[in-house]
Formats: C-alpha cells, structure tokens, sequence
C-alpha cells in the first residue's frame, strides 16, 4: 500500500518480462537476470548431491560422508548458483541426518532421484 500513490501518478507503466519457462521446459528470454542458470542448479545441484551420497554409501563411512556435506554446506558463493544450491541441499541432508538418522538420510537422496527432473532447456 505504500507504493500505491507511486503507481497511480506514473504517466506509463511498462512490464518487462526476461524469460518464460513453457510447460515443454523450454525457455525463452533475454535472461539478464541469469534465472536460467538459478533454475538449472535448484534442479541439478539436490540430484548430483543425491547421487553422491549414494555413491559414498556403498565406498566410504558414514563419518567421511558427513565430514564431507558440512564441508559443502559451509561453503558460500554470491554468483555461483550451483554452489548455493548444492550448500542449501548439503545442509537439508544434514538436517534430515540429524533428525532422522543415516537410514533418512540414504532415503531422501534415493527419493531425489527417483523424482523425474524437470526438462528445462533453451
């Protein structure tokens, strides 16, 4: 409500649109704000991790595996979405670690994967 008086003495509003993401998964757009990129990680970052965690479960102890995801977790990237993205979902699988225990833990990364991905492509 406290713009509203900005809105109603503009003389021209414009709407700008930087992308579209059709039902195909196809996007479209000028993408200046790299939302494609932001997109593709929060759908491949959770599905590599999920694949990682799987594959240290049959090769390494669950302490290493641990040692590992709060090292993902801790790390910190202002423009590298793939690594915010892999660090939000390291600390989810912590979470879900904690909470619920090792067996979770393989579930959820199992789950993640079992889940089709989304087709996004340009």
């Amino acid at each position: 409500m406290g713009n509203l008086p900005n809105f109603q003495s503009a003389g021209n509003l414009e709407v700008r649109v930087d992308g579209v993401v059709f039902a195909s998964g196809q996007f479209v757009g000028t993408d200046d704000l790299k939302e494609y990129e932001q997109w593709e990680a929060q759908i491949n970052a959770p599905r590599k991790l999920a694949a990682a965690i799987l594959a240290k479960q049959k090769s390494a102890p669950i302490s290493d595996t641990l040692a590992w995801l709060r090292t993902l977790a801790a790390e910190r990237s202002r423009d590298d979405f793939n690594v915010r993205e892999t660090a939000a979902t390291a600390r989810q699988m912590l979470g879900m670690y904690s909470n619920r225990g090792e067996a979770e833990l393989y579930s959820t990364a199992k789950g993640i994967l079992e889940q089709p991905a989304f087709p996004l492509h340009r």
